[in-house]
C-alpha cells in the first residue's frame, strides 16, 4: 500500500511538472538543438499511419536526395517541397490524426543534399501548442516558419496566437540551420461584419515584416475606377 502511495504521488509530481513546463518558443532561443552532424532524426512511432487507406493520398512519394533521406528515417512527406539554390526544405509527419491532418509534424533543412536541421526541437502533435502551421524559404541563408499558439480557453479549431521564428542557413562542410529571433502575435479575429462610412474605404492589410518588408515599410494603394 505504501509503495502504491509513493508511485501514485510520483505520478501526480511528474504530471504537474511536464504540464507547468514552458514552450520553447515562449522564450528567446539561446540553445541550438541542430548540431550539424547531418543525420536527420528518427520519426516517433505514430498512433495512426499516413498510408492507411482513407490518408493516403496526404503523403508525398519522395522524388528526390533530400525526400528519401527523410523517409529512410522513418518519416512520411506531405506538402510540396521547396528550393532555394542548393537549399531545399520538406516537411513531413510521422502520422496522422483520425481527420487525416498531419501528425507528429517537422521541418527538414538541407544544403547540397546533406541535412542541416530541423525547425522545431522535437515534432509536435496535430492542433497542439506549437504545431507548425508553415514554412518557407525567404534565400539561400534564410527561412521563417510559423508555429500555432493555443491556450487553455481556445478550441481546436483556432489557435489565438501565432509565434514567427526566424532562421539563417550556415553552409560550409558542416551546413547547419540556427533559429534566431521568435516573435508571437495574436492572430487577427473578425465575426465577419463590414463596416462601411461614406466616401471611406477601409481595411486592415496584414504581412509577415521579418520575412517580407522592413519594420519601417510604407504601404501605398491607389484607387483605380473601373466603371
Amino acid at each position: 500500500m505504501k509503495r502504491f502511495i509513493l508511485l501514485a504521488i510520483f505520478f501526480i509530481i511528474s504530471t504537474l511538472s511536464i504540464a507547468g513546463q514552458d514552450s520553447w518558443l515562449d522564450r528567446p532561443i539561446t540553445t541550438n538543438w541542430n548540431t550539424g552532424n547531418g543525420i536527420v532524426p528518427t520519426a516517433p512511432r505514430p498512433a495512426e499511419q499516413p498510408n492507411s487507406a482513407q490518408c493516403r493520398e496526404g503523403v508525398r512519394a519522395p522524388e528526390s536526395i533530400a525526400d528519401r533521406a527523410v523517409t529512410r528515417a522513418g518519416w512520411f512527406l506531405y506538402g510540396a517541397a521547396q528550393v532555394y539554390g542548393t537549399v531545399t526544405l520538406v516537411t513531413a509527419m510521422a502520422g496522422v490524426d483520425g481527420m487525416c491532418r498531419p501528425d507528429q509534424t517537422n521541418a527538414f533543412v538541407f544544403v547540397s543534399n546533406r541535412f542541416a536541421g530541423t525547425l522545431s526541437p522535437q515534432a509536435i502533435g496535430a492542433r497542439l501548442d506549437g504545431t507548425l502551421r508553415d514554412a518557407r524559404l525567404i534565400n539561400r541563408n534564410e527561412l521563417a516558419a510559423e508555429f500555432a499558439r493555443y491556450t487553455s480557453s481556445d478550441p481546436l479549431c483556432c489557435p489565438s496566437q501565432t509565434t514567427t521564428v526566424s532562421y539563417a542557413i550556415e553552409g560550409g562542410i558542416r551546413p547547419i540551420v540556427r533559429p534566431g529571433e521568435v516573435n508571437t502575435a495574436a492572430v487577427c479575429s473578425s465575426d465577419g461584419e463590414v463596416q462601411t462610412q461614406d466616401n471611406v474605404i477601409s481595411g486592415t492589410i496584414t504581412y509577415r515584416q521579418r520575412s517580407a518588408l522592413p519594420a519601417k515599410a510604407v504601404a501605398v494603394v491607389k484607387l483605380v475606377d473601373i466603371s
